[in-house]
């Protein structure tokens, strides 16, 4: 049989989502002779496919491009220098600092340090990163009380060129799915006035006001 006789199949195969189809021309007429009726059913096939293609390409995009999860112990070092280069705005530290200057010679940062290191010690589970692209964009430090069903965020920090891509938002609340699966059945924040973009965010997020809190200091001669 000559092969033009034969039925000639198109077979189109994108490993990505394992999708396999065959298109079906008829056999009874050479590709050159065919009528412009049997063009569209290629074509939309086709385009069907490419749709399907892209969709699943930009799902797996999406899954790299954004994932949330618990820190590492070899990350750790990591956080500290995300909260250096990110976290004087919003630190009482810092502010303590430009006005009585360092701490028996240690910077904001250094003490700071501290608190994070304790917080990751107290509860290593409730410290999350969010990886963008394979590199740690933000990080937050939680705690739960299960006696009095309390969920606490100590620490949020988003680095400088990252911020303003939802980070904070997703990691908050991350740590909300978190709390529930806690039971806890209260969130608590703390956010000091010079920081009035986090306190916006917190607001947004559902967080009530319900107390000020101001820091004072003297030096002691």
């Amino acid at each position: 049989m000559n092969e033009h006789h034969k039925p000639a199949y198109v077979e189109l195969f994108f490993p990505v989502f394992h999708f396999n189809f065959n298109v079906i021309i008829n056999s009874k007429k050479s590709p050159d002779r065919r009528s412009p009726s049997d063009a569209p059913v290629l074509t939309k096939e086709l385009k069907k496919a490419h749709r399907c293609y892209t969709m699943e390409k930009l799902e797996h995009s999406l899954r790299r491009k954004h994932m949330i999860r618990v820190c590492r112990k070899e990350e750790y070092t990591i956080l500290i220098g995300i909260l250096r280069e990110s976290f004087a705005v919003g630190s009482a530290d810092k502010l303590l600092e430009d006005k009585f200057g360092k701490l028996n010679g240690f910077e904001w940062w250094e003490r700071k340090t501290v608190d994070i290191v304790k917080q990751i010690e107290d509860f290593p589970a409730g410290v999350f990163v969010e990886e963008l692209e394979g590199e740690i964009a933000g990080f937050i430090t939680t705690s739960v009380d299960k006696k009095f069903l309390v969920g606490r965020i100590w620490t949020l920090c988003v680095r400088s060129k990252f911020q303003g891509k939802g980070i904070g938002t997703r990691l908050i609340k991350h740590a909300f799915n978190m709390f529930k699966e806690n039971n806890i059945n209260l969130a608590r924040i703390e956010v000091i006035e010079e920081n009035p973009k986090a306190l916006e965010l917190y607001k947004k997020l559902g967080f009530e006001p319900f107390t000020s809190l101001i820091n004072l200091a003297m030096k002691i001669k």
